[in-house]
């Protein structure tokens, strides 16, 4: 009887051993190894989705220095070759997108820049004015005047004297100076006068370079 309870308790140590092995905490470092890839990708989402802005590239630039000063500290301190190809990597996905964005800013500048200097050509250029629309203005006829600067003048004076058509305000009811300064007889027009006709009208009171030379 003594031979068997002793071959029992050997089956049942046996059993511990066997299950021991079998408790193993390596699966806590590959979740934190998988935490890290899934920050980094949230990151690069949503880095693409906000609004550029000039002082949102320098504070990312700003942000990628410490990030890279930080990973060198860890890098002396110990062996972290894995994490740091990892970081390496995730940088350079970075460094990309922020070179997307500093292209797009320069753009919006020089964009920006064109448009500026486009204000002095067209409407918005002063040039010389006839004399008959220095008399009617009382400008000096030496004075360069724009077409946007005539045109609001003009539309003044109609608002002022009441010439608009109360039933379509769009056309224009021109009184004897107006007709005398445009050229317009509306017993002779088919259609009516209109502020998108008006500037038609204005053209021969704008002089070219030629003309004011002549």
């Amino acid at each position: 009887m003594s031979s068997n309870k002793t071959v029992a308790a050997k089956k049942t140590v046996s059993k511990k051993t066997v299950k021991e092995p079998q408790v193993v905490k390596e699966p806590v470092v590959v979740d934190v190894v998988v935490d890290e890839v899934v920050d980094e990708s949230t990151e690069d989402s949503g880095d693409k989705r906000k609004v550029i802005t000039k002082e949102s590239v320098i504070q990312s630039f700003e942000d990628l220095i410490k990030s890279i000063e930080s990973e060198m500290d860890s890098l002396r301190e110990g062996d972290a070759k894995n994490k740091g190809i990892k970081f390496l990597r995730t940088l350079n996905k970075r460094l990309k997108i922020l070179k997307n964005q500093s292209s797009r800013i320069i753009k919006q500048k020089r964009t920006s820049t064109k448009k500026n200097t486009n204000n002095n050509s067209g409407f918005l250029k002063p040039v010389k004015i006839s004399t008959e629309m220095a008399k009617f203005t009382g400008w000096d006829k030496d004075e360069l005047k724009s077409r946007v600067e005539v045109t609001k003048y003009l539309c003044q004076y109609i608002r002022d004297n009441n010439l608009q058509n109360p039933k379509d305000k769009r056309q224009i009811l021109t009184d004897s100076k107006l007709q005398k300064l445009l050229r317009f007889d509306p017993k002779k027009e088919t259609e009516p006068l209109t502020y998108f006709r008006l500037q038609t009208q204005l053209k021969s009171h704008f002089l070219k370079p030629d003309e004011v030379s002549a």
